[in-house]
């Protein structure tokens, strides 16, 4: 893994936060959240995509220049002008005048997510996909199958609603421009999927789940790997992933090689 310094964040959250985008951009493309909407701030942008989804946000502040007063008060104005409460990821490389803004303003933490990544290896060296499970790109055509394996995995349920945000959110994943969609399949069964943006020399992987009925046969791991391969070969050095501390899949990307670079909590006012 790589030594993480201001500049090595500052690729890291551009990534991230490029995805971040990415959801908003195309949720209002496709017509599934006209009032979607993204705002640059200072070196950051917050992000807006609807009431019921969970990406409203500000990201990548303080990381290329101090942050200012009225930069926070452009943030809350954007989020107040929408009725929601304003929130923005805090990298903990940032300036400091981002955390001491968010004191001054009675900001509070809300949620901790942890930023891994790792020196991609040789090929040869990654794991094989496991036996009985079969793993590739989607074609267009598959986008909805893809979309609808993925929601499943992390609702852990089948027949979800058109309007369920783990529907949507996959949607827009699958629709984003630069987004590879990887799909897993157990005797022709959609068992799971994940998806994969490259920018610049980092690989950044993310919308990963197993259905319910396909999990323990390491399609996890597979799909890790797969992407991990398709990374490398097209020339990238490092990938991330974000993962919630202890969970089930911070456990197993730590087993593929994946160490923590640093824990970022999102704060709200």
């Amino acid at each position: 893994m790589p030594f993480v310094d201001q500049d090595v964040a500052a690729q890291l959250e551009g990534v991230w936060t490029l995805e971040l985008v990415n959801y908003a951009e195309t949720l209002k493309r496709l017509g599934l959240s006209p009032s979607a909407a993204t705002e640059s701030v200072g070196d950051g942008i917050c992000v807006y995509t609807s009431r019921d989804l969970p990406v409203n946000r500000a990201a990548g502040m303080g990381l290329h220049s101090p942050v200012s007063a009225r930069q926070m008060q452009e943030i809350e104005r954007f989020f107040a002008e929408r009725e929601m409460p304003a929130q923005f990821d805090l990298c903990p490389l940032a300036d400091p005048s981002l955390l001491e803004l968010a004191a001054e303003r009675g900001y509070h933490i809300v949620r901790f997510l942890d930023v891994l990544c790792m020196d991609l290896p040789s090929q040869d060296s990654l794991p094989a996909v496991p036996l009985g499970v079969e793993i590739r790109t989607i074609i267009a055509e598959e986008t909805e199958i893809w979309a609808r394996a993925v929601a499943s995995g992390f609702a852990a349920t089948d027949g979800l609603d058109e309007s369920d945000a783990n529907v949507v959110l996959a949607r827009a994943a699958a629709h984003s421009p630069g987004v590879v969609c990887y799909l897993a399949t157990v005797g022709g069964q959609p068992a799971g999927g994940g998806a994969m943006i490259l920018h610049g020399h980092l690989a950044a992987l993310f919308s990963s789940s197993t259905r319910l009925p396909f999990r323990g046969r390491g399609i996890q791991n597979g799909l890790v790997a797969t992407r991990l391969k398709a990374a490398a070969s097209a020339g990238c050095t490092t990938a991330s992933v974000l993962a919630t501390p202890g969970s089930v899949s911070h456990r197993n990307l730590e087993r593929a090689g994946f160490r923590v670079a640093y824990t970022r909590p999102t704060l709200q006012r």
